[in-house]
């Protein structure tokens, strides 16, 4: 019996350790697809057709769990400023998974440095699903000054449905910057919060210009209403419906008592 139970365990040892070589050879295998990746992107990525440079940044999304997020911010957000570019590195950075990619993101993003950089970072954190990403927003929501991050930042907590964030957001209404504003109103729209309304309504009195079509639209997200830029039509529309909600529901009528008439026998003028 011992002799067989001796054998037992080494046949479980030598599984054990072809299970363990084979998830290191699978890990040695990915390391170096990481590392040919990075050098056909380096090679690429020199191109000076955007089209080639945005193909380059696609091809690394299936390395999201590679360290991807510092790779991109030094190699591509540090110098590039194709819009279409751009775009393609903020999607694959909303892949990233590793914790320390996203402490990276965020500590870079809250940072002091180039705006062009942190504006792009500040638009990535609405795609990454990680707490430490929303609490990056909250933060620029509440002591961001340059209008472009800010307004990246009101972006995404529309993007991530920051409800928390509805009482930083709401100030930026009057802010002096039109593209802040602009990015507060789209927010607004998507958080679909009714305390947005009377703010908005107020705000279309105001505004000039496209902003008024994006208030207009962000009231009928809210609602389900469409008054257009009427911003008459939708203070009536509020008004009416606020005395509606504080008006007590009509009583119903009582039933006739059994063996009695419906109608009272009360004195009237010919009587």
């Amino acid at each position: 019996m011992a002799r067989g139970f001796t054998v037992v365990l080494a046949l479980l040892a030598v599984l054990s350790g072809d299970a363990g070589g084979a998830q290191g050879a699978d890990e040695k295998a990915r390391k170096k697809a990481w590392e040919e990746a990075q050098a056909v992107f380096t090679a690429d990525f020199r191109s000076e057709d955007p089209a080639v440079r945005r193909a380059a940044v696609m091809k690394l999304a299936p390395f999201s769990d590679m360290g991807l997020g510092r790779f991109l911010v030094e190699k591509v957000f540090a110098t590039e400023r194709n819009a279409g570019v751009l775009d393609a590195a903020i999607t694959i950075l909303g892949m990233a998974k590793q914790p320390e990619d996203v402490s990276f993101l965020c500590g870079k993003v809250l940072g002091k440095g180039d705006w062009q950089l942190r504006a792009a970072l500040a638009d990535a954190l609405g795609s990454l699903h990680a707490p430490a990403a929303a609490d990056a927003i909250r933060m620029l929501l509440k002591s961001e000054k340059d209008p472009r991050v800010l307004s990246m930042a009101l972006f995404g907590a529309g993007t991530k449905k920051l409800a928390d964030a509805m009482d930083q957001i709401l100030p930026h209404l009057e802010h002096s910057d039109w593209q802040v504003r602009v990015a507060a109103i789209e927010a607004l729209g998507e958080l679909k919060d009714e305390r947005a309304l009377m703010p908005l309504i107020d705000r279309l009195m105001n505004e000039r210009g496209r902003l008024r079509e994006d208030i207009a639209q962000a009231l009928k997200k809210i609602t389900g209403k469409d008054f257009g830029r009427d911003a008459n039509k939708w203070r009536q529309w509020f008004h009416e419906r606020d005395k509606m909600e504080s008006d007590p529901p009509p009583q119903p009528a009582k039933p006739a008592e059994p063996g009695g008439s419906a109608v009272k026998d009360e004195p009237t003028y010919f009587g």
